[in-house]
């Protein structure tokens, strides 16, 4: 499918104003060869009351491109023409929507004929691609609310369609629905006599079986017309069929079947598969059935108010929520039962009584009937209500006095729905789904666990409910870890999901992009990167480009890029969020904290920026004001925060952040599963360097945290690199090899399950800590070998003078400068050029290449000994050679 391109200005440049001339006498039909401007047709691809379609290509050589050309009717009156092509032309340009095809070009020829140039859609028509493609409901909803997108986004430009039907929606073979022909299309803000006249010629130029009744009788169009229309076609993806008569029926019949026949139930449909979805027969029935009722109503004051109602209630059928339709259902059929019967009830008091009476019973055991088929998603949505009022977003960063009712109703679900199992595990399901949306994953845990043990003992392994168990315990672990355990939930159900829901849809969208994070946490990055290229292509399908959920994928891609050694291209992956950042929408407000966190974290990696303790001091009061203290935003921002102080060598101020991480009054949930060692592991290597406690206690708390990094590594987890790194950098500084030795060893060990690469950034870490230590024990050339691929990993990235890259060159030059080596000094003019750009003289690396460059210029005598004090004040306290444990 070829990109667009922007719209140029017809010829005439004012078109719309000035009608065109009659058509000469002698004009021939227009022919394949043709030229219209800078596009020649190809071939006709389409004919219609008001023209044709061609397939062009443009022949001016300024590029390759493919075309739709409509050619209008240049045997028109003279004023209609012009009318219908300053209309259509100034219809289409005000679009700019991705399920809507562009208009690329207009205008017309020296013989009068007018053209426009439109998008070419290659693919099927909509009902062509659900028969092949589509095998499932979900599916077919997920394409369907993916056109209401385009018909939405018309409706805020003052457009209607008013010819909706499968035929002017073209799928591409990616699965992305593209809206055509907005031929007899009309604006809503068009009120002058061009527009009435135009209304009144192109009024009944609909699709019979798609056109709303207002429609069939010649009445005003408008939004309404559309919502009526899609009901239509979602029907007919439901059901196979038409909803008022067979496909093929006189033209009588199906205007008298729209005008006055009730829609027939899509889940009575005969039609089979694949006209109709596999699954119809035990998913269509209930809601989907009564979003279709709603908007099918005759009058269009009954139907949805807009496409957008129309939207929201599919998606809550899609998060299997209650969905309005069916709360106002059975009002409508009472009202419709008195307008039937009006003559009845006015034959006498007593009558309208008897009747009212009969009716009220009647509506009574319908309305009993139908409780006790929505029980499970009426509880569902009052907790739901209920739970989403208790987080701190709303009461000023403190949490609610509701978490306490909260608790209640967890401790109560046993006994008030001993005897509905559905329903408790779709509480269970949903409680789990609010906490995490309060950043309680303490409390979402042994709910989602529960639901788990329960889904696979009632239902098997196999169940929809089971796979919607296991993505939410994923979902759970997925922020947090452990990390393995994510991938060992959500491998597995990967396919079943998609099959079960559909590919473009929110569950699958949620497995994909926690699958992804937990590569990226184990190390399978190339795995990674696929399963989130593939997440984004569904957000895109169901959200758009522009989207809250896109700009979340522009994240995820950050991340991952972070992880693969390329931080610039993270760090342009986030200034694609910066609308979002600036975003004051309540909606927005997490996802923007989240955003700027990471932004930040990714200019102090590349070492851009100087206001960064202000930009995080107010990042924080913000954090906690949304919220509440001690989220996992706030103490991943302190984690950054100790990272960038720790690179610049202050310290005591990393220690402060690596402290506030500690908080043995409230820990968070990841802290209460690890006991805390992975922080207690940065924090004492934070007290190392900071010199917070003698050498001994130091020594003593490692080899204490190294015992319980054993006891807690199966719920560590990945994150065991994080930990055993840092206790093996403060073995080497606290002059304990043997500790350095037992983390390498760690380490290498489970190289295997935690996927350890030389080429990916975690390995390449290690390879750094080996490296030291074996400088250490003396053997240099092995130290060199495991520094050297550091390096080697670093200089992946565009960016060269990165801290880690600092860091590590030099350390690299500390080895060759000991071993003596030709290429020491190379090695070390490399790391002074790495020193990041626009960094205050003074930092303590500063005095360590100073020391490296005296030794390197008199190796045997003592004059290199004069650079010693110079280290030895900058970290406050004797260093000593080889150098071992002061790089970051």
């Amino acid at each position: 499918m070829p990109a667009g391109h922007p719209p140029t200005e017809p010829t005439p440049a004012h078109a719309d104003a000035m009608p065109a001339p009659a058509p000469p006498a002698d004009a021939r039909p227009p022919r394949a060869g043709d030229r219209l401007g800078p596009w020649q047709l190809e071939a006709k691809i389409g004919e219609g009351g008001m023209g044709e379609v061609w397939l062009a290509r443009r022949a001016d050589g300024l590029y390759q491109a493919e075309a739709a050309i409509k050619l209008l009717r240049s045997d028109l009156p003279r004023a209609r023409l012009a009318a219908r092509f300053a209309r259509e032309r100034r219809v289409l340009a005000r679009l700019n929507h991705p399920h809507i095809a562009k208009l690329l070009d207009a205008g017309i020829t020296d013989d009068h004929q007018a053209w426009l140039v439109l998008e070419y859609v290659e693919g099927w028509a909509l009902h062509t691609h659900v028969r092949r493609r589509c095998p499932t409901v979900a599916q077919r909803v997920a394409l369907l609310m993916q056109v209401a997108e385009a018909v939405a986004h018309a409706h805020a430009q003052l457009i209607v369609h008013r010819d909706l039907k499968p035929t002017n929606v073209m799928v591409t073979p990616e699965g992305v629905p593209k809206l055509l022909d907005f031929g007899i299309a009309a604006m809503l803000d068009d009120d002058d006599e061009e527009s009435s006249q135009l209304t009144r010629m192109t009024g009944r130029g609909h699709t019979l079986g798609y056109a709303p009744p207002e429609q069939i009788t010649g009445g005003s169009v408008g939004v309404a017309g559309d919502v009526f229309s899609l009901g239509v076609m979602l029907h007919e993806l439901l059901a196979g069929e038409l909803p008022f008569s067979r496909n093929d029926a006189p033209r009588t019949e199906l205007e008298h079947a729209v005008l006055h026949e009730p829609p027939r139930r899509a889940s009575q449909s005969r039609a089979q598969p694949p006209d109709r979805p596999q699954d119809a027969a035990r998913v269509v029935r209930g809601d989907l059935e009564a979003i279709v009722a709603k908007a099918l109503r005759k009058r269009p004051q009954d139907r949805y108010e807009s496409v957008r109602a129309l939207i929201d209630d599919l998606q809550r059928w899609r998060e299997h929520l209650p969905v309005s339709a069916r709360r106002d259902d059975w009002r409508h059929r009472a009202r419709l039962w008195l307008q039937r019967n009006a003559l009845i009830t006015g034959l006498s008091a007593a009558t309208v009584l008897a009747l009212a009476t009969g009716l009220a019973v009647s509506v009574q055991q319908w309305r009993r009937a139908e409780a006790a088929a929505q029980l499970s998603d009426q509880v569902t949505g009052y907790l739901t209500d209920l739970l989403a009022s208790a987080g701190p977003d709303a009461h000023g960063g403190q949490w609610p006095n509701v978490l306490q009712l909260l608790e209640k109703s967890r401790a109560d679900i046993d006994r008030q729905f001993a005897d509905a199992p559905d329903t408790r595990l779709r509480l269970l399901d949903v409680m789990a789904d609010t906490y995490i949306s309060l950043n309680r994953y303490d409390l979402a845990l042994p709910l989602a666990e529960r639901a788990l043990d329960d889904a696979r003992q009632r239902l098997g392994p196999r169940a929809r409910a089971t796979l919607d168990a296991q993505l939410m315990l994923a979902r759970v672990y997925a922020p947090l870890g452990p990390w393995d355990k994510v991938v060992a939930l959500l491998e597995p159900i990967r396919d079943s999901v998609i099959a079960e829901h559909g590919l473009n849809t929110q569950p699958t969208r949620q497995l994909l992009y926690a699958l992804s994070a937990a590569y990226v946490k184990v190390g399978r990055l190339a795995e990674a990167e696929a399963t989130l290229l593939q997440g984004g292509r569904v957000t895109r399908a169901i959200y758009g480009d522009d989207s809250h959920q896109t700009a979340e994928h522009h994240n995820h891609l950050s991340v991952l890029y972070s992880e693969l050694g390329r931080t610039r291209d993270s760090l342009n992956e986030l200034r694609k969020t910066a609308v979002f950042q600036r975003s004051t929408d309540p909606a927005d407000r997490r996802l923007a904290l989240v955003l700027r966190r990471n932004t930040l974290a990714m200019q102090q990696r590349l070492g851009e920026i100087d206001d960064n303790e202000a930009r995080a001091a107010a990042l924080f009061t913000q954090i906690d004001q949304l919220l509440g203290p001690r989220s996992g935003l706030a103490l991943s921002l302190h984690s950054e925060m100790a990272r960038w102080h720790a690179d610049r060598g202050e310290h005591a101020k990393a220690l402060v952040h690596r402290d506030a991480v500690i908080d043995t009054g409230n820990p968070d949930a990841a802290a209460l599963r690890t006991g805390q060692v992975p922080a207690r592991a940065a924090r004492l290597l934070a007290r190392a360097l900071a010199h917070a406690a003698p050498p001994a206690a130091l020594r003593a708390e490692a080899r204490q945290i190294a015992t319980e990094a054993d006891t807690h590594r199966e719920a560590i987890g990945a994150l065991a690199v994080d930990t055993w790194i840092a206790l093996g950098r403060a073995g080497l500084l606290l002059g304990d090899p043997a500790l350095a030795e037992r983390a390498v060893q760690t380490l290498r060990a489970a190289a295997p399950a935690l996927n350890l690469r030389d080429d990916e950034s975690r390995g390449s870490r290690v390879n750094q800590l080996e490296g030291e230590l074996r400088r250490v024990h003396g053997d240099l050339p092995r130290s060199a070998e495991l520094l050297g691929k550091r390096v080697q990993w670093l200089e992946r990235d565009a960016d060269k003078t990165l801290p880690a890259t600092w860091h590590a060159r030099l350390n690299l030059a500390a080895t060759l400068v000991q071993q003596r080596a030709p290429r020491a000094a190379e090695a070390l003019a490399q790391a002074q050029a790495a020193r990041p750009r626009g960094w205050p003289p003074g930092h303590p690396m500063d005095a360590v290449a100073g020391l490296l460059q005296a030794r390197l210029a008199a190796p045997d005598g003592e004059a290199w000994r004069a650079a010693q004090p110079a280290l030895d004040a900058a970290y406050g306290q004797p260093v000593g050679w080889p150098l071992a444990g002061w790089f970051q």
